[in-house]
């Protein structure tokens, strides 16, 4: 069992957020730091790996890198970006990671950061489109 899968059988939720930070919730005990911290690019590689395998259909990946895409976000992605051009794609993308970003950063809630985001880029694309 990998360093992941054992906060999460642990019953911790585990996300990658932004450059290279990890989010364990809830909080880990402070003697775990030492570990988790030697861990950390374990943790890492096991996020990006199962990011990229939800995220193998939206081109280009690096423009969503680090943003919580979920599945149903995936599919509606996909269907928006359905006949584009590859400069049309990464420019939406572009832009819906900017809407995601500040909608995000704008929620002063923490536990409703990821949807305000969520929401934000995809009314935009469904908007824009």
């Amino acid at each position: 069992m990998n360093a992941l899968q054992g906060l999460r059988a642990a019953g911790y939720t585990v996300a990658l957020f932004n450059a290279g930070q990890v989010r364990i919730k809830p909080q880990c005990p402070d003697e775990w730091l030492p570990r988790l911290m030697a861990a950390k690019p374990e943790i890492i590689s096991s996020l990006l790996r199962e990011r990229s395998q939800v995220l193998t259909t939206v081109e280009p990946v690096a423009e969503l890198y680090g943003l919580a895409i979920i599945p149903d976000d995936r599919r509606f992605i996909q269907s928006c970006l359905r006949g584009k051009g590859n400069g049309e794609r990464t420019a939406l993308l572009s832009e819906y990671r900017q809407k995601w970003e500040a909608a995000f950063s704008a929620e002063p809630l923490l536990h409703c950061k990821e949807n305000a985001g969520r929401f934000a880029a995809n009314t935009w694309l469904r908007e824009a489109l």
